[in-house]
């Protein structure tokens, strides 16, 4: 891990970016302590789409029963 004082953080920041692109984390001291690591980001996963429990399996076309003739109790309800 990479060790960078704030002071050396901030004038070689560029620097700092370039090796957390490469993949390297690096650590950002302070009067010796440790203040903040920064690292690669992860990619983004869209949690709806990749949780197995909130999948949704249709099992036929929901459009094909829309028929108006197949709710004759419906009503027209306009909107605001």
């Amino acid at each position: 891990m990479l060790m960078y004082s704030t002071y050396e953080a901030k004038a070689k920041l560029s620097e700092l970016l370039d090796e957390v692109a490469s993949g390297k984390t690096v650590l950002i001291t302070r009067h010796g302590k440790p203040v903040a690591e920064v690292r690669p980001v992860r990619e983004a996963v869209d949690p709806l789409r990749h949780n197995p429990r909130l999948s949704v399996v249709l099992k036929e076309d929901p459009a094909a029963s829309l028929d108006p003739e197949d709710w004759p109790d419906a009503q027209f309800v306009p909107g605001p």
